[in-house]
């Protein structure tokens, strides 16, 4: 009897280390993805900036609702309309209690144009209102233009966007990610124009996380190539050996064994 219930025992404690290290080991996971997911909001918003004053010669383009698709309502009943919702987080930034410095510098010794340049504004913006707002642009040619600084085509960068939006959103909220099916999930990168991963893993389940991650990886590549996110994740899958970390999403060879990742051209 002794003997039958320190096994019961030895079997709880067992139990509830691995729920531990499993809690851990995503709770880390969600750290290294909001982290590069901070590094790469700074990309695109740079870019943003940077590739449409250049073709439309102009510091304050977004002022421009020409550049913008018209209003419309949605198949939910919602208005689109991202001209006015981008000139209505000026308007609330600009007349805050305690706004912003620079907009504060801005409106105190400029009074024509209204809004601050664009890089100004930009600054004011979240990952999901970059989304919202490369969705909303009136032409494709202004999307190819910022996605091709990241080496993907302008669709399959809109899905990427929309997928970093909602992770970054269950990385903030503390939500799982390990074992997960994403619900907005990245679109598969079919033509790379530059190092990825091979058939065996872009045919995978892109609602998993892994693949996610790698789309990470690519935007981070090509934003800033000498970047250790390769180091990071691998440091973090040592970190906790007992996590089944095929349930993010990482291939096998159908015989139960992981694909080495890391020697993915991807990753290398």
């Amino acid at each position: 009897m002794e003997i039958e219930l320190w096994i019961l025992y030895g079997s709880i404690i067992s139990k509830n280390y691995h729920i531990i290290e499993t809690y851990s080991f995503d709770r880390e996971l969600r750290l290294l993805i909001f982290d590069a997911i901070e590094r790469i909001e700074i990309a695109i918003r740079t870019q943003f900036t940077y590739q449409l004053a250049q073709k439309y010669n102009s510091s304050h383009w977004q002022d421009d609702p020409n550049i913008f698709i018209q209003p419309k309502v949605d198949g939910y009943g919602n208005t689109i309309d991202p001209y006015n919702d981008l000139q209505a987080i000026l308007r609330k930034a600009k007349n805050a209690k305690k706004p912003e410095v620079f907009i504060k510098h801005y409106t105190d010794v400029y009074s024509n144009p209204s809004n601050p340049p664009s890089w100004m504004c930009f600054e004011l913006l979240t990952i999901g209102e970059l989304s919202r707002l490369y969705k909303g642009l009136r032409h494709n040619a202004d999307r190819k233009l910022i996605a091709n600084y990241f080496k993907v085509p302008y669709t399959v960068f809109q899905s990427w966007l929309h997928a970093l939006t909602y992770v970054r959103n269950i990385c903030a909220h503390h939500s799982r990610l390990w074992n997960r099916d994403l619900a907005v999930e990245p679109s598969l990168l079919n033509s790379p124009a530059v190092a990825w991963i091979s058939p065996t893993y872009n045919n995978n389940n892109n609602k998993r996380v892994f693949y996610f991650l790698c789309t990470l990886k690519y935007i981070l590549n090509q934003a800033n190539y000498n970047n250790d996110f390769t180091f990071k994740l691998e440091s973090l899958l040592k970190k906790y050996p007992l996590v089944p970390i095929q349930y993010i999403g990482i291939p096998s060879d159908g015989n139960g064994n992981l694909l080495d990742w890391k020697k993915e051209p991807l990753f290398l």
